[in-house]
């Protein structure tokens, strides 16, 4: 009986072994090194700025007073912190900063220099150009849908579905993330140390403590 299952624990090791040489190791991504990476220290320097700026706003507790906000043509800095779906849609905002942490979803229609999305429970969704949109939270699946200037992923298990390529850079920092590319080009992903990595067009890439392979 002894012997029986030390051949058996014998087979099923052989196994796991044989199963693990199969499987192929995960693909390292493609490292580029261009003019940019001199100056990242500058880009996280400017998007930590529009972080602790956005610190100073009375948050908004309902749509409501939100709304109010948003046509305030004086407030430069505005945002909402409750559990309902936020719709962000008004034509005098292309130069506010505007942050967000909903239990419900974040839809982006109109332009807005800044967005900042603290929590998006339902997730988010890009429709018109921000300058910068700011991931800052945790577990937030953003659909990218439209143009954008700089997304700042800062936040912990972020999905990230990329349907244009008019993103100008995406930069991720001491995060985990999936970086899904569903467009038919090439996307760049900038890194901590100024690395710039390519997502090659309809591939998923994992982020995980300033690396980032193909999963």
């Amino acid at each position: 009986m002894k012997r029986k299952i030390i051949a058996a624990v014998l087979s099923v090791t052989v196994i796991m072994a044989l199963f693990s040489c199969c499987q192929s190791p995960p693909e390292p991504a493609t490292q580029l090194s261009d003019k940019d990476s001199l100056h990242i220290k500058n880009e996280f320097d400017a998007l930590e700025g529009k972080l602790s700026e956005a610190e100073n706003a009375t948050a908004a507790k309902d749509t409501d007073s939100f709304s109010e906000q948003l046509k305030n043509s004086d407030a430069e800095i505005i945002s909402y912190e409750g559990a309902e779906d936020i719709l962000i849609d008004s034509e005098s905002i292309s130069d506010k900063t505007v942050t967000v942490s909903t239990a419900g979803s974040v839809t982006l229609a109109s332009p807005v220099n800044s967005l900042i999305v603290k929590a998006a429970e339902r997730g988010f969704t890009s429709k018109a150009r921000a300058e910068n949109i700011i991931l800052e939270g945790n577990n937030i699946t953003a659909e990218l849908k439209s143009e954008a200037g700089t997304i700042f992923i800062k936040g912990k298990d972020i999905t990230l579905n990329v349907r244009t390529s008019a993103i100008e850079k995406i930069i991720a920092v001491n995060v985990s993330a999936k970086i899904n590319n569903l467009t038919d080009d090439d996307i760049f992903v900038t890194l901590a140390n100024g690395a710039k990595i390519t997502v090659p067009a309809k591939h998923i890439y994992s982020l995980a403590d300033n690396t980032i392979q193909k999963s």
